[in-house]
């Protein structure tokens, strides 16, 4: 459930190398069951980026549109529920130097650039690298509320990032793990921010919110419309 699963934020640039040493020891934490880290949480909206979906002959010709992208490490997916329901999750070798290009697209991407048709081993050019699709997870919640966005494709997180989110899954309580984290940054990581410390059900909160107030604005703004010209239907009478 997506309430043992606590999120933070990493603020400040740092190498590959320090990011593994934190996910290594967030990882043994007591009660984790997994960790990761993602350049964005599901429900933050992460950039649109151009994709072109190879074709294949005997069917249509290449697909171009755009979709978010969210890069992410090995255990990040998992982490947030993302577990593989076609294909495989990213391993470790997909990481290293020199590793072939992959990609995990999600359900909604499946069902608008492939109208459900398998995907995996197909290839998707994720500007600027042409990538082989190696699975497909459910739809995490890409968008905070934007169905047009929520088709997504996911790529490993290449070795230097200005920020990351991490997503680590607990056996029990999740904010037991909050202090241990506080640590290990300050030990691998010194001169990066920890921000943010949430659980995933609250990431995206904000939003969703303001999402929900327009949405009973507008249908209270309808109303009013309705009554205003049954009224004047009725004065017209």
């Amino acid at each position: 459930p997506k309430g043992q699963v606590l999120t933070a934020r990493l603020s400040g640039e740092h190498s590959k190398e320090t990011r593994d040493r934190l996910l290594a020891e967030i990882r043994a934490f007591p009660g984790v069951l997994s960790a990761g880290a993602g350049s964005h949480l599901p429900r933050l909206d992460p950039m649109a980026v151009p994709i072109v979906i190879e074709s294949v002959e005997g069917q249509r010709a290449a697909v171009a549109g755009s979709a978010p992208a969210t890069e992410v490490s090995d255990g990040f997916l998992e982490s947030i529920g993302g577990r593989p329901m076609a294909g495989r999750s990213f391993a470790t070798y997909d990481f290293v130097v020199g590793a072939a290009p992959v990609a995990i697209v999600n359900q909604p991407f499946v069902d608008r650039f492939f109208d459900g048709r398998a995907p995996v081993g197909r290839r998707v050019r994720v500007s600027p690298s042409w990538r082989e699709i190696i699975g497909v997870v459910p739809d995490l919640g890409v968008s905070a509320g934007d169905r047009g966005r929520a088709a997504g494709v996911y790529v490993p997180l290449p070795d230097r990032t200005p920020s990351l989110h991490f997503a680590i899954r607990s056996a029990g309580n999740p904010n037991t793990t909050a202090g241990p984290l506080r640590k290990a940054v300050a030990e691998f990581a010194p001169t990066a921010d920890l921000r943010s410390i949430r659980l995933l059900e609250d990431v995206g909160l904000a939003q969703r919110s303001f999402l929900s107030g327009m949405a009973s604005a507008m249908t209270a703004l309808g109303v009013m419309a309705l009554l205003l010209a049954v009224v004047s239907i009725y004065a017209l009478l």
